[in-house]
């Protein structure tokens, strides 16, 4: 996905809004695991719905009911269009509590969870996007699209834990302190469980991880393409 495009996306454009005026113009999200945002979660929130609102991205939870519900995790309630089976949509509970109705800990604000999306879509090249906003008695909801990835084997459709370290060991990825580090760009990935992972028929995909960026870590994410070569070349020297 060239970068003109994740520029260009509504999901680039919220977190923009969202980090302020000083990201404006800015190469990558640097998607660095920070605290929750000085003007308070409720002041995030009001920032992701105005900008909905300037977009028309503003939905009803009535539209969920036109879609097809498929098994979630504790994170999303997950659905398939009818008219685009090649598509999940994704829907947080409301203020992205976990689905259990527990507040996460640590507190994850809206520019946290887009920019874990969008380094997603650098990094490994997800395609994610912000699809729409819906406010509740309860909170907001945010509602991402993800394309979906077709297992080689339906049966089988994830790895085993040992065949995804090698992978991320091939793509640069050092376990440390309970966590997965490339320090070569300062992304950080956790949640790495055999479910959020998937084997395609192009070669094992990371579907659903969490992402951030060490603090202080400087220059643009090392995209997917340049991963993908990299993971290639592992593969014939294995």
């Amino acid at each position: 996905m060239p970068n003109e495009f994740r520029k260009s996306s509504l999901l680039f454009a919220a977190i923009t809004v969202l980090r302020g005026d000083a990201c404006a113009g800015g190469t990558a999200v640097q998607g660095q695991c920070e605290a929750a945002s000085e003007t308070g979660a409720g002041g995030a929130y009001g920032a992701l719905l105005r900008f909905a609102e300037g977009h028309g991205l503003v939905s009803s939870e009535e539209w969920l009911s036109l879609l097809s519900a498929l098994e979630g995790g504790n994170e999303h309630e997950v659905f398939q269009d009818p008219s685009d089976s090649g598509v999940l949509i994704k829907v947080t509970e409301p203020e992205l509590r976990l689905r259990n109705g527990r507040n996460r800990i640590p507190m994850v604000t809206p520019l946290h969870y887009l920019e874990r999306w969008h380094l997603a879509n650098v990094a490994f090249g997800d395609c994610a996007e912000l699809v729409a906003v819906i406010p509740t008695a309860e909170g907001v909801r945010i509602v991402m699209k993800q394309p979906f990835v077709l297992a080689a084997d339906p049966e089988f459709p994830n790895p085993d834990q040992r065949e995804i370290n090698r992978w991320l060991r091939a793509a640069g990825f050092e376990y440390q302190s309970g966590a997965w580090v490339r320090h070569e760009d300062g992304l950080v990935m956790v949640d790495t469980h055999e479910g959020n992972f998937i084997l395609a028929v192009e070669g094992l995909r990371p579907v659903d991880v969490e992402l951030y960026r060490l603090k202080k870590s400087m220059g643009p994410i090392i995209p997917w393409e340049v991963t993908l070569q990299r993971l290639a070349a592992a593969c014939s020297n294995g």
